[in-house]
């Protein structure tokens, strides 16, 4: 089983650096650490409010992106993750990921200025119910999906409940299944 690293840190200085792996139970485990990318350079996301103008995700590198859902219209409501008296109907961004071969993808908006919903529409967006959906499972009450997906066309929704709003931060993670 692959687990990838459910936080990720930036700006680390150079230095001796522990990984400790705990399990529930007694038993040999291999950990295999790989830089495999290059650091990643926040990217300003402007002009994709829906489906018809999302920002597109690079297949080959992924990607993280800065923006804000501030005055953007409300779109999109996913319904298989809102919560009791919650439903994510606030403001929202699109983002496009066209894959050519299967792959394991992991998408966070750790690091967002307010609790968001992160969901996926798989080759058509905006169908109903939409294909994954997460929220508060990352730090801060933000949204992740660790996937493997097969070759096709997805769409992220970055979205909030009720009327949240404000800067967002998508980090997409793209290797090989």
């Amino acid at each position: 089983m692959v687990v990838p690293l459910a936080s990720h840190m930036r700006a680390v200085p150079a230095g001796d650096y522990f990984i400790v792996l705990e399990g529930f139970r007694a038993g040999a485990y291999t950990a295999t650490v790989r830089a495999t990318t290059p650091p990643t350079v926040p990217m300003p996301a402007t002009g994709n409010p829906n489906c018809a103008s999302p920002t597109v995700i690079p297949e080959a590198t992924g990607g993280y992106w800065t923006g804000t859902t501030v005055g953007m219209g409300n779109d999109y409501s996913a319904v298989t993750c809102g919560i009791s008296g919650l439903t994510p109907t606030a403001p929202d961004v699109v983002f496009r990921l066209d894959l050519s071969a299967p792959a394991r993808v992991f998408a966070t908006t750790e690091g967002s200025a307010f609790t968001t919903v992160l969901y996926r529409y798989t080759a058509t967006c905006h169908t109903s119910p939409e294909s994954a959906c997460n929220a508060f499972s990352g730090p801060g009450g933000t949204g992740q999906l660790v996937e493997s997906l097969d070759r096709g066309t997805y769409f992220y929704v970055v979205d909030g409940f009720d009327a949240a709003a404000g800067n967002y931060e998508f980090q997409i993670f793209i290797t090989p299944t």
